[in-house]
């Protein structure tokens, strides 16, 4: 998929996770480098490990639930690759690595160790590249799902029985719509619909729209201009490359004040798992009671999917609506 589908430079992808040591000659010995990835802090809800690549291109997420690299490694992963190379533009996460340590290790099996990891794709690339700190402090990321299912910390109590800090990590909100062209807003839900329908067919729940929003060349340049100007690559930092109009690497508002990045992440969880349906059993046999209807986690695939495409339109305006 790399070579064939991405048009991923191996040696450059090689290069993103090493570096040469600092007492070595010969640089080409696999010896004389040394691993070159830094941890990150909790990003999500599920415990995972992750720690990013020196260039920021990629992420290392560890997948610490046994269902779910199970159920990609052993249930979705030929399908998974069938779909990225159908669809190229596919906003599904690109899974760039799938490593798992053969042998039976005491942190594997007390879960002190992750034994199972992805690498990915990191939409926030180029933050680094920031000079300007009033700029670097307006990037923020989204980690969007439909908010209208029960979430126990958020509605049993009024919310008074989880902390402020669990919540938060629940549902985000984006602040503003996203007002792009026509053409780009068609795009993204030509893909977001045959992305979405590929998931469903797998049982694959609570999966999120991931989006970062970055300041655009309105911002950049510091004053008001005409839409051809506010969408020029020249207020861009050059390391950045082009930015060629599409979700992956940014679309740009069609007032230049942003740019937007879009994919779809967290596909590992699949209702049929005994994990998902323990839980589906716990949540139906609380409703008989309570009445809260099902969670993102326990709701039927197909019906996330409505509520998931329900949630983009709201949430994506073309420049004509």
């Amino acid at each position: 998929m790399r070579h064939g589908t991405w048009y991923i430079e191996e040696r450059e992808y090689a290069e993103s996770f090493r570096r040469p040591r600092s007492d070595s000659t010969d640089s080409g010995h696999s010896r004389n480098w040394k691993a070159d990835l830094i941890p990150l802090g909790d990003l999500g809800y599920s415990g995972s490990t992750f720690l990013i690549t020196s260039n920021e291109k990629y992420l290392v997420k560890s997948l610490d639930r046994r269902f779910e690299y199970r159920f990609f490694m052993y249930e979705i992963l030929q399908s998974y690759i069938d779909h990225m190379t159908t669809y190229p533009g596919s906003l599904l996460a690109r899974v760039t690595d799938l490593l798992c340590v053969t042998t039976t290790t005491l942190g594997g099996l007390l879960g002190l160790a992750p034994t199972h990891l992805i690498v990915m794709e990191n939409l926030t690339h180029g933050k680094g590249l920031e000079n300007d700190d009033t700029l670097t402090a307006q990037w923020s990321t989204y980690d969007l799902k439909p908010d209208s299912y029960f979430f126990p910390e958020r509605d049993i109590a009024d919310g008074n029985l989880a902390p402020e800090s669990v919540k938060n990590k629940l549902v985000d909100e984006m602040p503003d719509p996203l007002r792009v062209s026509v053409e780009m807003e068609h795009q993204l839900f030509d893909f977001l619909n045959s992305d979405t329908a590929f998931l469903a067919s797998y049982n694959v729940v609570d999966y999120s729209l991931f989006l970062v929003r970055i300041p655009g060349p309105a911002q950049r340049l510091g004053s008001q201009h005409s839409e051809n100007t506010a969408r020029s690559d020249d207020a861009l930092p050059a390391a950045w490359g082009k930015v060629d109009e599409s979700w992956r690497r940014g679309v740009t508002s069609v007032d230049g004040e942003w740019i937007y990045r879009i994919l779809i992440i967290d596909f590992f969880w699949a209702r049929h798992k005994l994990q998902p349906k323990t839980m589906s059993g716990l949540v139906q046999a609380f409703n008989f009671f309570a009445k809260k209807g099902p969670m993102s986690i326990t709701t039927d695939p197909f019906e996330y999917r409505r509520r998931f495409l329900d949630m983009a339109q709201k949430l994506v305006q073309g420049a004509d609506s």
